[in-house]
């Protein structure tokens, strides 16, 4: 099985988790927001968040379905002003702003092109 993680830099990895991370830290997701990120509701995102950062971490193969979901997670936490991070990501994640966006236009172009590819 080809796991979408393998196609990740260090940084890409680091960037993913920190989303997941935030998403039970400091910032505010509501229900909508974690249907928006691929969650049933706000509940099952809460329990998801740390396996998923655990995931990252020890760099368990996951499905393409939970990779978009820490993606989502991540776009969300960042710039959202609303409900993300926003003016605090660096504070909290230790990411410059250019950084940030750079490994995650990265792992988009990357997640666009996974599609078919991945089993």
């Amino acid at each position: 099985m080809h796991d979408f993680g393998d196609r990740l830099s260090d940084d890409e990895r680091y960037l993913l988790r920190q989303g997941a991370l935030q998403w039970v830290g400091p910032a505010s997701p509501n229900e909508s927001v974690a249907r928006s990120a691929g969650f049933d509701d706000l509940a099952q995102s809460m329990s998801m968040a740390l396996p998923l950062v655990k995931a990252i971490d020890e760099k368990t193969p996951m499905s393409l379905a939970q990779w978009k979901r820490a993606l989502a997670m991540t776009e969300l936490m960042f710039g959202s002003w609303e409900f993300g991070a926003v003016f605090e990501w660096h504070t909290v994640t230790g990411l410059e702003d250019l950084e940030t966006i750079t490994a995650l236009r990265s792992v988009q172009l990357k997640m666009l092109h996974a599609g078919d590819k991945l089993i």
